[in-house]
Parts: structure tokens; sequence; C-alpha cells
């Protein structure tokens, strides 16, 4: 119980914080009554907005201690790797909104970085005051060539899953913003593809699709699926088209991780490039 609580204290404070930076920036769409969703309207914009970023700040930081102590380095280290992870997808995914609804690029990529700041300042709270410091037993090496190739697949088969739905069902974007709209993809596709890449150690157990389905579905998938929500909680008429979009996603970051862990399953014994060492801990 005071664990909880002492999660709940900081989930708080990093929602004032969350709330006092975004303060600082004006939305980049207008937020008049007719645009907002049965939600806003009942509780107000500030009030759904903040217990958006509750919910969301609690499960991160649920997921966060759960997996942390699989995660290397220190405390601290361990913190800043997940909380820069997740908060990147946050910063990158946010400039979609500039195809989405015509916003300006740096408008998106500020509210970007207001949503990755609170994130790391969240897992650094829960690491300075909930985290053991546990002793370094021991060290890993990271092999770079398999981590470059995993990182590359993974990057690929999201761009080119993306691209197929693009194609197919659509993205609803202008023709001549086809070539921002790729390079955006490019970027979150390597963005969750570091995800895959170095929260392995976290996720990684059991077999290839079992250790799919754990990042897919929990140390991405239940942060992903609040960020993609925002929008619909806070607009209306979004919220079916998103469930289309956050599915297809889902299942493209499944296949992505079954067949990355897959094809590069035998490569960290047949390829010996060069390595860097660091510590870990055991829980």
């Amino acid at each position: 119980m005071k664990r909880e609580l002492q999660k709940m204290a900081i989930v708080v404070l990093a929602t004032i914080l969350s709330l006092a930076l975004h303060a600082l920036a004006p939305s980049p769409v207008p937020l008049t009554p007719d645009r907002l969703s049965i939600v806003a309207n009942a509780l107000s914009f500030v009030g759904t907005v903040t217990l958006f970023f509750l919910v969301t700040y609690y499960l991160i930081a649920t997921v966060f201690l759960r997996y942390e102590y699989r995660l290397p380095g220190r405390k601290l280290h361990r913190a800043l790797l997940f909380g820069c992870l997740v908060g990147g997808i946050w910063w990158v995914g946010m400039i979609e909104g500039m195809f989405a609804f015509g916003t300006d690029f740096a408008d998106e990529f500020l509210m970007g970085l207001l949503d990755f700041i609170p994130i790391v300042a969240l897992c650094l709270l829960l690491a300075i005051f909930m985290v053991e410091e546990k002793p370094q037993p021991g060290t890993r090496s990271i092999n770079w060539g398999v981590a470059l190739a995993e990182a590359g697949l993974f990057s690929i088969l999201f761009v080119a899953g993306r691209t197929i739905r693009y194609l197919t069902i659509g993205a609803g974007y202008e023709p001549e913003e086809q070539a921002a709209v790729m390079l955006w993809t490019a970027a979150i596709a390597v963005m969750i593809a570091l995800n895959y890449v170095f929260l392995k150690s976290a996720f990684q157990k059991g077999s290839v699709r079992q250790s799919a389905l754990r990042f897919t579905f929990i140390l991405f998938g239940l942060h992903y699926m609040l960020f993609v929500y925002f929008v619909p909680l806070i607009f209306s008429g979004l919220f079916f088209d998103l469930t289309i979009v956050l599915a297809y996603d889902l299942i493209l970051v499944l296949l992505a991780s079954i067949l990355t862990g897959e094809l590069t399953a035998g490569l960290s014994t047949q390829m010996m490039p060069e390595t860097i060492s660091y510590e870990t801990t055991n829980h």
C-alpha cells in the first residue's frame, strides 16, 4: 500500500509538471466546443487532459517498476533509458499531427517535447524514490552488429507495413505531403525499433513469439494505445478511425517483432562485431 501511494504521488507530480509545461504552449488545433468530444465537453478540456495524464503516467510507472530490474545499468541509467525510449515515441509521434490536422511542424515538435520531458521525469523520480540500487554482479555485452541488424530490419518491416496501409486503407493525407509522410514514417519506425532493441532484456523471456507479444502489448502497446486515443478523447468523430489505425499498428509491430526475432536469432552467435560492456542488475 505504501508503494502504491508513493507511485501515485509521483504520478501526480509528473501530471502537474506536464500540465504546467503544456500551459506554456498553445494548442496547435483550435479547441472550439463543436470540435470537442462528449467527454471533453463534460469534464472540460483541462479536466479531460488531467485525467488522461494521470492514467497514462500511472500505466507507464507500473510498467517501468515491473520491468526496470531487467534493464542494464544502475537505476538512474535504467530510468533514463526507459523514459527516453518511451518518451521518444510520444515526441516523434506528435509530429504526425502536421499531416492529420494541417498544423505547423514547429508546434507539433514542441508539443512532442513537452510530452517527452514529463515521461523522463516520471521515470527518474520512480527510480530515485522507489527503485533499490542493487549490487552489480557482472557485465553483459551489446553486440552492435546484431543490434544494428535488428533495428534496420524492424524499421524496414514497419515502414513497408505502413506503406501498404497508405496505399490500401489510405492515410487521409494530401498527395503533396507524401514525401514528408514517408520521412516521418521512417522516423517513427526507427524510434519503435530502438525501443525493441534496447528494451529487449526487459521483454525477452520464453519463445520469440512470447517475447514479441510482451513487447507489443505491454512495453510498447499500453502507452501507445493511450497516445493514439488522446486525440479522440479530446476531439469528436475520430474514435473509430483511430481504433483501426491502432489495431493495424499493433499487428504490424507484433509481426515486425516476431520476424525480427526469428531472423536475427542466430546472428548473435554467427557475428562477432565490436562489443561494448555495461553493468546489469539481477532481481
